[in-house]
């Protein structure tokens, strides 16, 4: 997770394949596992490889609701959105972290085209977890779907100034650039430079 968040996704995904490998039990590598074969070859082969998985329900239950919830997205990509609301209420009812789950919600009410809904969602989890990094982005991304792109550069730059994230600041300097703010899309992509020491040639 530290070296995705430092500018280098392809290490941080092999590093989360090796990790399962080297132990398949583990609820967490499989979390990740998952994910990022999500990323990778999308939301069928991430569900075929937890289907084949199970449950998990000696697992911690943290990593046990995070299964749940990603079972929750890779249903909504898959347009399967009953299947994806009984997830998401079992990681709710697993005990699962409400910020994170409240994240997954508005995901997946952007996927239904319920905007406002997911708005409401993200800033949910805002206000149980002020200024948390993927709460921060999918508010952002929602506010720019409703066309309030000076409301999203707002909540992105005071998250950049509070915030050590590298992805923060790309999105940061992607808004900028769009609404032809050059000279602040130049300081926000230093800054990305800054915050990502192992980046990647791509």
């Amino acid at each position: 997770r530290l070296a995705g968040n430092l500018g280098a996704r392809r290490r941080a995904s092999s590093l989360h394949l090796r990790a399962w490998r080297e132990d398949p039990r583990d609820a967490e590598a499989l979390y990740y596992a998952a994910f990022t074969i999500f990323e990778r070859r999308g939301p069928l082969a991430a569900w075929e490889l937890l289907r084949r998985e199970g449950d998990r329900p000696d697992a911690p239950p943290r990593a046990r609701a995070d299964l749940h919830a990603l079972r929750a997205e890779l249903a909504s990509a898959l347009r399967d959105f009953d299947t994806a609301e009984g997830a998401l209420a079992r990681a709710e009812d697993s005990g699962g972290d409400p910020v994170w789950t409240a994240v997954v919600r508005a995901r997946i009410m952007e996927a239904e085209d319920r905007y406002p809904e997911a708005l409401d969602a993200a800033r949910r989890a805002l206000d149980l977890r002020p200024w948390y990094r993927p709460a921060v982005q999918a508010a952002a991304h929602l506010l720019q779907l409703l066309d309030r792109d000076r409301e999203a550069l707002d909540l992105l730059r005071g998250a950049c100034a509070r915030l050590e994230s590298g992805p923060l600041a790309v999105q940061l300097a992607a808004l900028e650039t769009e609404l032809g703010l050059h000279a602040d899309a130049r300081r926000s992509i230093e800054r990305v430079a800054e915050l990502s020491p192992i980046v990647e040639k791509d």
